[in-house]
């Protein structure tokens, strides 16, 4: 009878905690999103060891048969890029000796309509590296999501301030928001992961991460997609100039990446990414379509009639930053995450049996993730 009278008086301190918690709640979340707004956009004390390094060039120049070739000018992207806050950070020269990825942070970002795909995600972070920061960027979420995310653990809430930028990047269909995330990511951290909604990686060893990050100056994509010349609006080769022999060869890069940034990748791939989405005719040329035609029949490297944007850009320059060797930019997705289903088909390791993680939210109910066994 006692046993039976305290577990009802437990259950009804529980609920009135709970009640009392979430006006609490309610009532600081506006408090607390500026607090977090405020961690995060201040910006780290730099390490000594890390290198200072600022870059001007307004065109994109290579190699492309033993002679050097030059795109049309960027000027008005880094006119833009020097009014916002650009101080980038870049990493120390060593990793650390004990623990390659203690300095780790993430960076998602979704509107409201991708918000139950990005939960996922910032659950996977939670789960294989507590304790780690992840930075959310707030592309229109609705109040309710809001105040969702703010219960989140170590989640920071970023607004996504749209009147920073050129009237294209708001359009989100452009993905000219993604680097610029990435951008104002650099202010804070030099060493982090990006991560779409559908990206999920799958165990917390990352030393072969860091150490091709090492090898090809910091910048390490995930997941198999067609071709990048298949994928990309020819008009954007007018800035990016590129051997189109070598180039249509190789398949591009999808989804998230890891970087440790370093002057080197700053200057051959970051600083053009963040110049080309500054400019519509850059990351969204004239004709751009995300609907592709035929995309794996016939040439897989032929136009298919469609482009990928910020990933078409990306792609170009992290290829030909790797001499066009796709091996030295991707790590494989049966070594950290999730591959695209729709493109590469299932793995043997995806069919194995999977594992339930509860996620570190207070709607259990509603966020169950099921990872592969690690």
């Amino acid at each position: 009878m006692h046993l039976k009278q305290g577990l009802v008086l437990y259950e009804s301190v529980k609920v009135m905690a709970c009640f009392y918690f979430g006006l609490f709640a309610q009532a600081t979340i506006h408090a607390r999103i500026e607090e977090q707004n405020a961690k995060t956009s201040s910006p780290q004390q730099q390490s000594d060891s890390a290198p200072r390094h600022v870059y001007k060039a307004t065109s994109f120049s290579t190699q492309v048969d033993g002679k050097t070739v030059t795109g049309k000018s960027l000027a008005e992207g880094l006119e833009l890029l020097n009014k916002l806050k650009c101080e980038p950070k870049f990493a120390p020269k060593e990793l650390n000796k004990t623990d390659v990825a203690y300095d780790l942070a993430f960076v998602t970002y979704s509107s409201s309509n991708h918000f139950n795909e990005c939960r996922d995600a910032v659950a996977t972070a939670q789960t294989l590296f507590p304790g780690h920061a992840i930075y959310f960027y707030d592309l229109g979420l609705s109040d309710a999501q809001k105040e969702e995310l703010n219960t989140w653990c170590n989640v920071h809430y970023v607004y996504f301030n749209y009147s920073k930028y050129p009237e294209h990047v708001k359009a989100l269909g452009t993905y000219a928001f993604k680097p610029m995330i990435v951008q104002d990511m650099l202010n804070t951290r030099s060493n982090f992961f990006w991560v779409d909604a559908s990206f999920r990686l799958l165990r917390s060893d990352l030393t072969g991460v860091y150490e091709m990050a090492k090898k090809n100056g910091g910048l390490v994509f995930f997941l198999a997609q067609p071709h990048i010349t298949a994928l990309t609006n020819p008009l954007m080769y007018d800035y990016f100039p590129a051997d189109q022999k070598r180039l249509r060869k190789v398949k591009s890069l999808g989804g998230g990446a890891f970087l440790r940034n370093t002057p080197e990748i700053y200057e051959k791939v970051l600083h053009w990414w963040f110049l080309c989405a500054l400019v519509k005719d850059c990351i969204a040329p004239p004709g751009s379509k995300q609907l592709c035609q035929n995309l794996l029949e016939g040439d897989l490297g032929a136009y298919k009639q469609c482009h990928r944007y910020d990933l078409s850009a990306s792609n170009i320059l992290a290829i030909i930053h790797n001499d066009y060797d796709r091996t030295k930019a991707v790590a494989m997705p049966k070594d950290n995450c999730t591959p695209s289903p729709e493109i590469e088909g299932r793995t043997a390791e995806q069919e194995k049996p999977r594992k339930k993680i509860r996620l570190k939210h207070p709607n259990l109910n509603e966020n169950i993730l099921y990872l592969h066994s690690f």
